[in-house]
């Protein structure tokens, strides 16, 4: 059974809670067990000093802003033929996982 999501938001897309008027971009997704579609919302503004805290949220409490607010560096590492960094330090698509014979690994 193929059961692929259907996200109404694209990573990068700013959004708004309409329940407490949160507003940030969609810096992740997520599909619940149970069919629900979430989303990972990051704010742009830094409080007193503080990383901005990200707030898992339902699809259905969330409004779009604006389209593509910010490009995710995944898409900018393809188009521009990089290896992408990061925790699963993808290279153009295909996940590098570490391991024996895997650079750095000790």
């Amino acid at each position: 059974m193929n059961m692929q999501p259907n996200f109404k938001f694209d990573l990068g897309d700013e959004v708004k809670d309409i329940v407490t008027g949160l507003t940030g971009v969609v810096t992740g997704r997520i599909q619940w067990f149970t069919g629900c579609l979430g989303y990972q919302i990051t704010p742009q503004v830094l409080k007193d000093g503080q990383n901005p805290k990200t707030d898992v949220i339902n699809e259905n409490q969330l409004e779009l802003v604006q389209h593509n607010k910010v490009t995710p560096g995944f898409i900018k590492a393809v188009e521009e033929k990089r290896p992408v960094g990061g925790v699963c330090n993808t290279d153009l698509g295909e996940l590098t996982l570490g391991g024996p014979g895997a650079p750095g690994f000790d």
